[in-house]
């Protein structure tokens, strides 16, 4: 099972290397998305509905700010601020990514959900993009998995 594992990321990480042969920098431009992730923790169904507002601070990080609809591990379901960091690995059209992201939700106590997920993400030449990712997802004390899309437009 782990050589299949390491022989689907040498050829993901490949593929898109080779597939995005054209320069295209994130630095500086503003984006903005939707997303929808969903999955597990500890049994329940869980979700997160969102939409932020991306900056690519340099060529291979950006941060966002955004809403979230967190529909978590029994009782929480909430609304609260997304924040967020991506990393790009090779700052192309069709990139891999890290997104390392904090939901914070105020209710009647300040709750927080952590995530890190890692996507494929893809821009279209008109500037839009749709990517694909997955990771863990932290609901004190339990720890689960999401996976879902993320749609956006950069904004040139």
């Amino acid at each position: 099972m782990k050589k299949i594992m390491l022989f689907t990321m040498v050829f993901l990480t490949a593929t898109v290397f080779l597939a995005s042969a054209e320069d295209y920098s994130r630095e500086g431009k503003f984006a903005v998305s939707a997303r929808l992730d969903i999955g597990k923790n500890n049994g329940d169904s869980i979700g997160q509905l969102g939409g932020a507002i991306e900056y690519g601070i340099v060529k291979y990080l950006s941060a966002g700010l955004g809403y979230v609809y967190v529909d978590g591990r029994h009782p929480l379901q909430d609304n609260g601020l997304d924040l967020f960091l991506k990393g790009y690995i090779f700052d192309r059209e069709l990139d891999v990514y890290i997104d390392a992201g904090a939901q914070i939700c105020f209710s009647d106590e300040i709750e927080t959900v952590l995530t890190i997920k890692a996507g494929i993400e893809w821009q279209s030449p008109f500037a839009l993009f749709i990517a694909a990712e997955g990771g863990a997802e932290l609901e004190q004390p339990d720890l689960g998995y999401l996976y879902g899309i993320r749609l956006g437009f950069r904004l040139q």
